[in-house]
């Protein structure tokens, strides 16, 4: 009688088990198809970016962000962020695309773009570092020229006043030659008293 209630017992757990491995199974096969299509819309918004239709892309993007928020939102934050980070894009814009990497590190620390993310942001504020200086040196660069330009103007006068000077000076000894006479003029003038005496 032991071994019957120990049967039935047995017979009890492994048609509980069944029922509650049942609705795992169904609950799991009804998600698999969408995480599949999930993945599917994020090869579909990589290949629009790479034939240059970022609109589609983003958008096909945000799709997958919004329908996916715990399985592929890393994903798709991944790729909009690279959109915004890409120079042809015309949604270009590296502020934005710091921040969608930056969700991905500070939201989804498990995520695997987690390092890819990190080293996105840390290029792009490499890039804001490198911008920042050159609009600084452009901003010293702006009076230098001014001042270079002011300098070249006093150079070119200095110079149109050097030459008058020196075109004065020749007429200056043109009539000092004229006016005083010269050593040879001089040998020459005693020479023809000379000859008259």
């Amino acid at each position: 009688m032991g071994t019957k209630r120990t049967r039935k017992r047995q017979h009890i757990f492994i048609y509980l088990a069944g029922l509650l491995i049942i609705p795992v199974a169904v609950w799991g096969c009804l998600h698999w198809p969408q995480k599949s299509q999930g993945e599917q819309d994020l090869v579909k918004a990589r290949r629009l970016m790479t034939d240059g239709n970022y609109h589609a892309a983003l958008e096909t993007s945000q799709k997958v962000f919004d329908q996916y928020p715990q399985s592929l939102a890393d994903q798709a934050l991944f790729l909009m962020g690279r959109i915004y980070a890409h120079p042809e894009s015309p949604y270009h814009n590296y502020l934005k695309s710091l921040e969608y990497f930056q969700r991905i590190t500070e939201f989804y620390p498990e995520s695997e773009l987690k390092a890819d993310a990190r080293l996105w942001s840390l290029i792009i504020i490499e890039i804001f570092e490198r911008e920042k200086e050159i609009r600084q040196l452009k901003q010293k660069i702006g009076p230098l020229q001014q001042t270079a330009d002011r300098q070249k103007q006093k150079i070119d006068q200095l110079q149109d006043q050097l030459e008058k000077l020196k075109h004065i000076d020749l007429k200056i000894e043109e009539e000092k030659r004229k006016l005083i006479p010269q050593p040879e003029d001089i040998k020459e003038h005693n020479n023809g008293k000379d000859s008259g005496s």
